[in-house]
């Protein structure tokens, strides 16, 4: 994948985080460079559209780009005789921790997070397989479904590709994905900060497809599970469809109430296991026809090999070795 590859994905995911005026007038004329010494170097039409860039939209470009291509990016805006007068070497300040544009209970669907892109195994089959029921028919099958298995497994992966093609198949039901995390501090500036109990409950209350990712986090917060125990209550009395995913079974959440536990036995469990040799291999090949990298058997085989568990060190191991690629890559 070339820098202009990159920068051409990261146009896309700013359609979803800048208006259409601004992506138009101030991003869209940017023309991209090079990726030097840790900075990818944009070129502006006029020194006025470069400060307005870098003023106002410099946090966001940032945050797309790094979405792109999966690590910390920094970006330097330049004029056409700045590029010709000087290197663009220097980088700019790094970017905040914070994604600026993100939000509580954001549902953004990744559409690369879909099931032909999921790289199915022995170890993962079972959760895949259910998985698609759910998306095939929602509150059809596997009602409550909760699935559990370490981290870097593919379960992120499972909810964004339900989401996508329950979007595809159903478009006037009401989907969201959130973490727990995302729900707890909802729940406590719309609850107990804002006093808008009814617009929290309004809104989860409201939905068709409710998942959860790291639903472990609400044990030992007494109001949160009492108020995710009333939700899952009145979503499963309506008969919509609930999934819950965490890094342990039920029985292994710490300081989770006893009928919030019996809730999330009541349906399907299932596990994603640490995955095979074979399937490394195939999730290694098939992220290489994604960023167009070509690597040979052996190197296929040494990675697949040390990579003894977390199937996402997959992913950053390619994106380190495209982000090398690009550091000696420019693009005229």
């Amino acid at each position: 994948m070339t820098f202009r590859d990159v920068w051409a994905r990261t146009l896309v995911q700013l359609e979803e985080m800048v208006t259409k005026h601004a992506l138009e007038m101030w991003i869209n004329t940017l023309e991209p460079v090079a990726y030097e010494n840790d900075a990818a170097v944009l070129i502006s039409p006029s020194p006025f559209q470069r400060d307005i860039v870098m003023s106002k939209y410099k946090d966001v470009i940032v945050a797309a780009m790094t979405e792109v291509v999966g690590f910390d990016i920094n970006i330097n805006v330049i004029t056409p005789e700045e590029r010709s007068s000087r290197t663009a070497s220097a980088a700019v300040a790094p970017a905040p921790e914070a994604d600026p544009i993100s939000n509580l209970t954001s549902s953004i669907v990744h559409p690369e997070y879909t099931f032909d892109s999921f790289v199915v195994g022995y170890s993962n089959r079972h959760a895949h397989a259910a998985c698609m029921a759910v998306a095939q028919n929602p509150s059809g099958a596997y009602n409550p479904l909760f699935i559990h298995g370490a981290s870097g497994l593919g379960k992120t992966h499972l909810l964004y590709a339900i989401q996508n093609e329950v979007r595809r198949r159903f478009p006037d039901k009401n989907c969201l994905y959130v973490r727990s995390e995302d729900f707890i501090n909802e729940f406590i500036e719309l609850v107990v900060q804002q006093k808008k109990a009814i617009d929290f409950k309004n809104k989860y209350r409201s939905l068709d497809l409710f998942m959860v990712d790291d639903i472990q986090f609400i044990g030992g917060k007494e109001s949160i599970q009492m108020e995710f125990f009333n939700t899952f209550e009145a979503l499963f009395g309506d008969n919509k469809q609930i999934i819950l995913v965490s890094d342990r079974p039920p029985r292994d959440i710490q300081l989770l109430t006893d009928r919030l536990r019996s809730r999330f036995e009541s349906g399907v469990l299932i596990s994603v296991d640490q995955p095979e040799y074979e399937l490394k291999a195939a999730i290694i090949r098939q992220r290489c026809l994604f960023y167009k990298m070509e690597l040979t058997d052996d190197v296929v085989e040494f990675i697949a090999q040390h990579v003894k568990s977390n199937i996402r060190q997959i992913e950053g191991i390619l994106k380190k070795m495209m982000a090398y690629r690009l550091i000696s890559q420019s693009t005229p």
